[in-house]
């Protein structure tokens, strides 16, 4: 009995210690390692066209903004396509009037960002322009995001990953600082090292640039709540993992007030939880089968866990190691899991150091226990009970004709008070 209990300590241990040297390695590579020059298209070089796909959901409000921070970027021939998906408010007229062709779509027992972005495919399936770049609609792209992002994708065949930055009113405060750098770190720091390895990254949601004949060999229409893990994973399963381009830069603002902070919160997590539980078994067989490096690469980095789970559980799995080491002397776990608590601290360490200090002051992390003890319960609950697509509260309304909803496709009634689903 002893014996198995320590056996399956030291189990835990090392589930505990993969995750934490996977981390510690890809902020080792971003921090140690540059990027590319950057190297523009010339205006005269001639590039592919190009179709800019916009799922909106109630964005009257914030869309004519989206769309006038992509249209000088577009060369003739190139289309900004955006899907209405079950908008209650202006958002088709506004993006008409700033040049955009409008799908609309409502199907209430289907919501999400994959099944609007199924729909555009279907209906313009045969007039695909070669490159498609999904945004969501409360984005703001950088000046010559896109020539960065199909010069990469021309170059590498592979889809490619824009820096998606989601901005904090005030990234001091300690609830909004941690959760700024917890994002800062999934979205850029492990994006970049990963790439300045050589090797996939994942999706993060906005800014994606993709190959349409890779994008049509995948299954855009899910419900699930990570949808750009998803894809990420369904594209390296057909082609080449995505690729991190960190000149092109898109922004988003994170809900401006607590409560809709944590309805996304949630929804991150259950769909990061669900995606691992489904995807790290699939990505690591096919690589298995394959002799893939990059089908292994990308299960081990999606593996890693939101940054407070992990510390989590790594303060769980330390408790029980402590107690088996005063118990019954085993040191091992013990040892373990303090390797993985060194590594665990250098990450955040290095990547707070190198990326973010000035946006995060260290006064912050005195918030971190009571911000992990949340996401324990958050985590916990999406290993119980899936959680279903929630709209989350961005910006002061939903626009002309707007109302509230609730949730469809179950029989829970969910507030879905928001004005923007975060797609």
């Amino acid at each position: 009995m002893t014996t198995g209990l320590q056996i399956g300590c030291m189990i835990i241990a090392f589930a505990v210690l993969m995750p934490c040297l996977v981390l510690l390695i890809e902020v080792l590579a971003a921090a140690l390692r540059g990027y590319r020059s950057e190297v523009l298209l010339s205006p005269a070089e001639p590039r592919p066209r190009l179709d800019v796909l916009i799922p909106a959901h109630n964005e009257a409000i914030v869309i004519a903004q989206a769309l006038q921070s992509v249209k000088p970027q577009l060369c003739p021939g190139d289309r900004m396509i955006v899907v209405a998906d079950n908008c209650q408010d202006d958002t088709a007229n506004v993006a008409r009037q700033h040049g955009a062709t409008v799908i609309e779509r409502d199907d209430l027992q289907h919501r999400g960002k994959g099944y609007a972005l199924d729909l555009a495919w279907r209906q313009y399936r045969d007039t695909i322009a070669p490159y498609v770049l999904v945004v969501d609609a409360d984005c703001t792209m950088s000046s010559h995001a896109i020539s960065y992002l199909i010069r990469d994708a021309r170059e590498y065949g592979c889809p490619i990953q824009a820096d998606y930055r989601l901005t904090d009113s005030d990234p001091s405060d300690a609830s909004g600082g941690l959760g700024y750098m917890a994002m800062f770190m999934k979205n850029y720091v492990r994006p970049l090292g990963l790439t300045n390895l050589g090797l996939p990254c994942l999706l993060t949601g906005s800014g994606m640039m993709i190959p349409a004949e890779q994008l049509g060999r995948v299954s855009l229409a899910n419900g699930n709540t990570a949808d750009d893990m998803q894809l990420a994973c369904d594209l390296a399963h057909v082609g080449p993992g995505p690729r991190f381009c960190p000149q092109a830069v898109v922004t988003s603002p994170l809900p401006p007030d607590r409560a809709s902070k944590q309805v996304q919160r949630r929804r991150w997590i259950h769909g990061h939880v669900y995606t691992i539980c489904r995807e790290v078994p699939r990505l690591g067989w096919r690589g298995l089968r394959r002799g893939d490096l990059r089908l292994w690469a990308l299960a081990l980095e999606l593996a890693v866990p939101p940054l407070s789970v992990l510390v989590a559980s790594w303060c769980g799995a330390m408790l029980l190691a402590t107690g088996i080491w005063g118990g019954y002397g085993a040191v091992g776990p013990l040892a373990v899991l303090t390797a993985a608590g060194v590594a665990l601290a250098l990450s955040v360490a290095v990547a707070w150091w190198r990326f973010a200090r000035r946006e995060v002051h260290w006064s912050v992390w005195g918030g971190l226990p009571w911000h992990v003890m949340s996401t324990v319960v958050v985590a916990a609950a999406a290993l119980v009970r899936r959680q279903g697509w929630v709209t989350t509260r961005r910006h002061g309304g939903i626009g002309p004709g707007g109302k509230l909803e609730r949730e469809a496709g179950s029989g829970r009634e969910g507030a879905v008070a928001a004005e923007t689903t975060v797609q």
